[in-house]
């Protein structure tokens, strides 16, 4: 729901989880504090309206494996996360960096 709330379920040693897909703009605890801040186990997958070259940097240097914009147009949308979860979930199945790289 918000920053706060990723921030407590990322940081838990008992949540696992495959992929973690975050926005930049949460409420309560922005993404890029968030990462900052929590280290998740997951493949994280940036996915924001965002097109600032200096977040998409530091998200990068905090360990994010791909930013991706958000498409206006819905099945550009769906397209696009149906992409992310399975290159990243089936690359962490697979033991490798991308299924797209």
């Amino acid at each position: 729901m918000d920053g706060e709330q990723a921030l407590q379920m990322l940081c838990d040693p008992e949540f696992k989880s495959e992929l973690v897909i975050l926005d930049l703009n949460i409420p309560k605890i922005p993404g890029i504090a968030l990462l900052a801040q929590c280290k998740p186990s997951a493949p994280v997958v940036v996915f924001s309206s965002s097109s600032n070259p200096a977040e998409i940097e530091r998200a990068k240097e905090l360990g994010v494996r791909e930013f991706v914009q958000k498409p206006i147009d819905f099945e550009e949308f769906e397209r696009v996360v149906r992409r992310m979860v399975q290159d990243w979930v089936k690359s962490a199945a697979n033991g490798t960096a991308s299924a797209s790289d």
